[in-house]
């Protein structure tokens, strides 16, 4: 079976809730960000717990940094993927386009507390 590349961009709009005391722990929590990250503002934060939601469709427990922290504090509110431009590598012409608009993220599950 013979394999073809594919490039494109997608893109993605969304609008996230973060609660305070995840942007402050990002922030201002020294040994925090010794072992994690070092972002500098709370765009920065956002972006980055933004990516995690929705690229790789995990929630705040299971993020590196997060795990004593309550799903609660960050919500996705909107999520609108816009059409993609993909183009197969070495033909001049595109190869069309696809819809993500419609795509929905696979639905989270909470964990369990025990």
């Amino acid at each position: 079976m013979a394999m073809k590349k594919f490039r494109g961009q997608l893109t993605v709009d969304f609008e996230i809730e973060v609660d305070d005391s995840v942007i402050e722990r990002c922030l201002n929590d020294a040994e925090w960000r010794q072992n994690f990250y070092q972002f500098n503002t709370p765009e920065e934060v956002a972006g980055n717990l933004a990516y995690n939601l929705v690229h790789n469709t995990s929630c705040l427990s299971n993020l590196d940094g997060f795990a004593d922290m309550d799903d609660d504090l960050l919500k996705l509110k909107k999520e609108r993927w816009d059409d993609t431009d993909v183009e197969q590598v070495g033909k001049r012409r595109k190869a069309g386009s696809v819809r993500y608009d419609k795509v929905k993220p696979a639905r989270r599950r909470k964990a369990k507390r025990s």
